[in-house]
């Protein structure tokens, strides 16, 4: 249990008191309700690399642009502290939901925790909206693909184990990424979502 931060992940504790349906009696004994749950409202600042609660792990956290097309894009990447590159490793896209962004995605997912512990490297892109469009405008999972080949070029990566991850809008990513570059993307694993495809 912990005091709400704005745009930070944790399990937030809610307690209250629900009214029963009509005709529904409680048992007897009582059972208790315990409601556990993650909670994130908009608004409040947005989560940085700076902030060490968020982002507490021992590899290195890096942001990174590049320009694509007339738009310059953003991605950020975590390296487990116990890569070396003496050996090829997995790589993690993870995709934000729409009206989220890539820092506030990895922040929630805790990839980087994982990445950590499972020794591969996680990726977040920025993808936004309006300027930055959206997951599945055209041109977006070129994108991702460009994203790849910089890895490629900057770590030992086994280009067998490339997976791709996200919630809501950046879940049907995950799915339209799998379908466009089914050469590339091994497996998928989407969240809350539909199937999107460009």
């Amino acid at each position: 249990r912990q005091t709400y931060l704005p745009n930070r992940r944790g399990d937030y504790e809610l307690t209250g008191t629900f009214a029963l349906p009509e005709g529904v009696t409680r048992s007897d004994p009582a059972m208790p309700l315990l409601i556990r749950t993650r909670i994130a409202l908009g608004g409040g600042s947005l989560v940085t690399l700076d902030d060490k609660e968020a982002f507490d792990q021992p590899g290195k956290y890096a942001s990174h642009t590049m320009k694509f097309g007339d738009v310059e894009r953003t991605y950020h990447t975590y390296v487990p502290s116990g890569y070396t590159g003496d050996e090829a490793v997995p790589v993690m896209f993870t995709f934000h939901g729409g009206g989220s962004y890539a820092l506030g995605q990895l922040a929630y997912s805790e990839f980087d925790v994982v990445a950590e512990r499972e020794g591969f490297i996680v990726v977040a892109p920025d993808y936004g909206f309006s300027a930055l469009g959206r997951f599945t405008e055209p041109g977006t999972a070129d994108f991702t693909s460009a994203i790849l080949d910089k890895l490629i070029e900057t770590y030992n990566i086994d280009e067998r184990s490339v997976y791709a991850s996200g919630i809501s809008m950046g879940g049907c990513a995950s799915s339209t990424r799998a379908y466009v570059l089914c050469d590339r993307i091994a497996a998928i694993a989407p969240f809350a979502s539909g199937f999107g495809l460009v």
